[in-house]
């Protein structure tokens, strides 16, 4: 060991104080890297599962909806239609502005989109997002296997920057009425 340490300590004093100063510069910068990425990996989990907490809010504010259906006291057409009314009002702020629900049918359907309620009672499955992936085409046989929800991730303009950005969407099924309930946000900071 001391041979290793022997070449150093005959260097000139300045040169030792240099070097042990930049070895810990950037022993401190790994470190600050490290928790920085640790960070943005819990932040981004945060995010993730604030979508779901929202969705089931979402689900839940169904629920009534779906009682009357299972006992009969609701046609399928009039929960549907019940549903898609309680799903337009479903706005909520996020960090970048204005966020919504959507409702869809499990066929891609566009049922209650707040915002846009031109694209309403549409077929969306060829939606595609910056880079070509068709959205709604992989979202439905993924939630078809996980109906309790599932997340996807897909290029889509920030309204902030108006540039494609990374936006992670979490999406559940209610079989009842053959539906998929979701919201979106981005991930960057």
């Amino acid at each position: 060991m001391r041979r290793f340490f022997r070449p150093l300590l005959e260097l000139p004093p300045h040169l030792t104080l240099a070097g042990l100063t930049l070895l810990l510069a950037l022993l401190g910068f790994a470190v600050f890297s490290l928790g920085l990425a640790r960070f943005r990996t819990h932040a981004q989990n945060q995010r993730r599962a604030a979508l779901a907490e929202k969705v089931h809010m979402a689900r839940n504010a169904l629920q009534p909806v779906l009682e009357e259906l299972r006992a009969g006291r609701l046609s399928r057409e009039r929960a549907l239609e019940e549903a898609r009314q309680r799903v337009r009002a479903m706005v909520y702020a996020d960090e970048f502005g204005l966020n919504y629900i959507f409702m869809n049918g499990m066929d891609g359907t566009v049922l209650a989109r707040p915002f846009r309620p031109q694209d309403e009672l549409k077929q969306d499955l060829d939606f595609q997002d910056a880079k070509g992936m068709q959205v709604f085409r992989v979202l439905i046989p993924r939630l078809r296997e996980h109906p309790e929800g599932v997340t996807l991730t897909y290029g889509f303009p920030n309204p902030k920057t108006g540039e494609p950005d990374a936006k992670h969407a979490f999406a559940l099924v209610v079989p009842e009425l053959d539906v998929m309930l979701g919201t979106g946000t981005y991930m960057s900071e």
